[in-house]
């Protein structure tokens, strides 16, 4: 099925395009609406839903648990999710090749995809939350 390329589709790509770009469905809306504030929810919604369909953005479950998040970085990436301030960021191994390779050797199975999510204390958090523990033990 060919599908036209609607101007409001356009603007959500262009808003998710980039490195380390992810957000949820209402902060692509804020966004969106700041370039067209005629643009609905659901218009968001659908196209973002078409675009990961048509590969042109990956969608994937949020792990706060409130949906899905849309990521403008199609290439072969995992993500790292900050418990703390909640974002995600890019991340790629070197060995991914190798592990799929042991797997299929090991267990006898195809791998067709690999996801890999990571968890845990962004670099900013951490620096944050050593800052605060060091003002604490000051007063002792």
């Amino acid at each position: 099925m060919i599908r036209r390329n609607s101007r409001q589709r356009q603007l959500i790509l262009d808003v998710m395009q980039g490195r380390g770009v992810h957000m949820n469905a209402e902060q692509v809306y804020v966004r969106v609406r700041e370039q067209d504030p005629s643009i609905g929810i659901a218009t968001v919604y659908r196209n973002l839903n078409l675009l990961a369909e048509m590969g042109e953005i990956r969608k994937f479950q949020d792990r706060s648990g409130s949906g899905y998040m849309y990521d403008g970085n199609v290439s072969r990436h995992h993500h790292f999710y900050c418990r703390y301030c909640g974002r995600y960021f890019d991340v790629s191994f070197q060995t991914e090749e190798q592990l799929i390779v042991q797997l299929q050797k090991e267990m006898g199975v195809e791998v067709e995809d690999l996801d890999i999510s990571l968890e845990g204390c962004c670099k900013q958090c951490k620096d944050q939350r050593e800052k605060e523990k060091e003002g604490t033990e000051q007063w002792n």
